[in-house]
Formats: C-alpha cells, sequence, structure tokens
C-alpha cells in the first residue's frame, strides 16, 4: 500500500492551514467586522483547536473501530467513511464555536452560523487543495511507509 509518509503529512497539513489562514483571513474581518489581526487570531485557534480536535478523534475512532471490528481505518467500507467524516466535523464544530463566540464577542446562534459557514468553506477549500496538492505532490514508491517513521520501507 502506497501513502504518505508522516513528515509528508505534516508538510502537507501545515501547508494546508497557513494558506487557509492567509487566504481566508481577509474575508474574516470583512464577514465579522472585525480588523485582520482579530481575524487572523481566531482562523489560527481555530486551525489549532481543528488539527487537535481531529488527531484526537481520528485516533480514538480507529482505535474503538479495530477493536470492535477488527478492521483498520484503510479498510473502513463507505458507511463508516460517512459515519467518521459526520462525527468528526460534529467533534471540530463543538470545539470551535465556544472559540468563535468569545473571540468575536458574539451571540451563540451567531458563533453557530459563523461555524457552519467556515466549515462549508474549508470543506470546499479542502476538497481543491488536496486535489491540487495530490496533482503537484503525487504518492510515490520511496514514500511508502510503515506505521510512524519517516524512512520509506522496501
Amino acid at each position: 500500500m502506497e501513502i504518505r509518509t508522516w513528515r509528508e503529512r505534516v508538510f502537507q497539513t501545515l501547508l494546508f492551514e497557513v494558506i487557509g489562514i492567509i487566504a481566508f483571513t481577509p474575508l474574516v474581518a470583512f464577514a465579522m467586522g472585525k480588523d485582520a489581526d482579530h481575524s487572523m487570531g481566531l482562523l489560527i485557534a481555530l486551525s489549532l483547536t481543528a488539527v487537535s480536535a481531529a488527531g484526537v478523534f481520528n485516533h480514538a475512532f480507529d482505535w474503538v473501530e479495530n477493536k470492535r471490528t477488527g478492521r483498520i481505518a484503510s479498510d473502513r467500507p463507505t458507511k463508516w467513511r460517512v459515519i467518521h467524516a459526520v462525527l468528526l466535523e460534529c467533534v471540530i464544530a463543538t470545539a470551535t464555536m465556544p472559540i468563535i463566540k468569545f473571540t468575536m464577542d458574539i451571540p451563540w446562534h451567531e458563533a453557530a452560523i459563523t461555524d457552519i459557514a467556515l466549515l462549508v468553506l474549508y470543506a470546499v477549500y479542502g476538497y481543491f487543495f488536496h486535489m491540487a496538492y495530490d496533482h503537484w505532490r503525487p504518492v510515490v514508491r520511496t514514500q511508502v511507509q510503515t506505521g510512524m517513521a519517516d524512512d520509506a520501507a522496501p
């Protein structure tokens, strides 16, 4: 099985987050009526929260799935991929909504609307980013890995 190395995945994630923060800071500032520094601070906090929550959730989901079914994540059927994706977005929204509410000093319903808008925006951005990234840096045989090692496996 050919997958990206741990180092490549970290690079991809950092690039995704940095481009997203730079690209969407002006949009968030305009939409929220805040200055760019305030909006960038929000996006950085949301990025760190989302990446952390996703890492913990993905590890826990994979562990539970493996214990209950004996299946590894790469063998996950479509139904469980959809369930995983929906639950992940719910976890991220739950973790990020309070940050939006208190950072932007807005009511909960506005924080919920903002959170949903950002989730949709990042989902669309993610689709195009990862498609472009896969074209720019395709997986090659020298990137095959086992576990979390940085070195390629034979």
